[in-house]
């Protein structure tokens, strides 16, 4: 999934507020001005996700990881197998790149791309994955 572009006085792009744990898997999480982009009193959790460019930063606070994530910050706290902080992902801007939804595809030489793993056979779009030799990290499949 791709969560993007979305802004608001107060809030932020995803919010656990209550008990449980979000799981967010192959998803692109930027661009968001609702204050931060992932807001955690609850559990939110990682994997082959990408945080990138919120206007109040990416995470409240550390998120559990399932590695091959990658942050534009270090307020996620990433620390598992294929995490990359302070990486910029090099995402194009929020558009119709195929499929029935708009997505943010990550642009040429990407470190997104080849460095993910495949958790989903296909992408937000319907394209199978991997199209390279490993999966990219994100909701989009190069």
């Amino acid at each position: 999934s791709t969560f993007a572009g979305n802004n608001a006085s107060d809030g932020s792009g995803i919010s656990s507020l209550k008990a449980g744990t979000v799981d967010i898997v192959d998803s692109t999480i930027a661009s968001n001005s609702a204050g931060i982009g992932l807001e955690r009193d609850g559990g939110i959790s990682l994997r082959n996700t990408i945080v990138a460019n919120h206007t109040a930063g990416n995470c409240s606070a550390a998120v559990t990881t399932f590695g091959n994530n990658l942050d534009t910050g270090t307020t996620c706290g990433l620390n598992g197998v294929g995490d990359a902080s302070s990486t910029d992902p090099l995402l194009g801007g929020l558009g119709n790149n195929g499929g029935p939804t708009q997505t943010m595809r990550p642009g040429a030489g990407s470190p997104a791309i080849g460095t993910g793993v495949c958790v989903s056979p296909t992408d937000q779009r319907g394209t199978s994955r991997p199209q390279g030799g490993a999966c990219d990290k994100g909701a989009v499949e190069q």
